[in-house]
């Protein structure tokens, strides 16, 4: 077994956007860029195992912000047999 030591998380926000992924306590994730076509990817170091509720939000360069995406909800486990979780379908565009 390989232990899972990194969760991607993708989706689409406005494009040319940062998007801050939360977890259900409004906590900081991980922070990327939006492309030019608004798709955004990151690649973090996973929690312990257990199930999270994440979310989105996107800021552009003017600082205004969008509404927080709908919640998504992952399980992480301790082992498998894969080293990356895929996580997709957070949604943080305009409001």
């Amino acid at each position: 077994m390989v232990f899972r030591d990194h969760l991607r998380i993708t989706g689409t926000a406005d494009a040319n956007n940062t998007v801050k992924i939360l977890n259900n306590q409004n906590q900081l994730i991980a922070s990327c860029g939006a492309n030019a076509r608004g798709a955004f990817s990151v690649l973090t170091t996973s929690p312990p195992s257990g199930t999270y509720v994440l979310s989105a939000k996107s800021f552009d360069a003017a600082g205004n912000f969008s509404k927080l995406s709908g919640s998504r909800s992952v399980t992480m486990s301790a082992h498998s047999a894969t080293n990356a979780n895929n996580f997709t379908g957070l949604t943080g565009g305009s409001s």
